[in-house]
């Protein structure tokens, strides 16, 4: 599995395959989640580094109470048709790129997303880009 920014790191060392290939992710069920990650910021992820809420600013019950996948506009693609629809909504992902797996393809995208969607892709950190930050998020 090629989680996060190791996966730029070692990419390299699996045989690249179709980004038309990764249409579902393999490791999260983002639209009924039974586990979360919770980050030293608050932040509340169904996936290291995709933002449902932070706990500082709303209740955890609060935030999976209200949390719905369709409206999250990461969440939705991945949920719908996986990486590879979250890049084509959203890049110019060429689909024949090669990618070691799902993860490594949804990394590079949501990489690529970082400034368009800053609530919802945080902490930066996860992402190799670090700054202040500050509990509040």
């Amino acid at each position: 599995m090629f989680r996060g920014r190791a996966a730029e790191q070692l990419a390299g060392l699996a045989p690249g395959q179709r980004a038309v290939l990764f249409d579902r992710c393999p490791h999260e069920d983002l639209v009924r989640p039974e586990r979360v990650h919770l980050d030293p910021f608050g932040h509340v992820h169904v996936c290291q580094g995709i933002c449902i809420g932070n706990v500082w600013k709303n209740p955890l019950s609060e935030i999976m109470a209200v949390y719905d996948a369709d409206s999250h506009p990461v969440c939705g693609p991945l949920a719908r048709g996986g990486p590879f629809m979250l890049a084509q909504m959203y890049t110019d992902v060429d689909e024949y790129d090669g990618y070691a797996d799902a993860c490594h393809l949804c990394y590079c995208v949501r990489l690529a997303l970082l400034d368009r969607f800053p609530d919802y892709l945080q902490p930066r950190q996860v992402y190799g880009q670090f700054k202040n930050e500050n509990i509040t998020g």
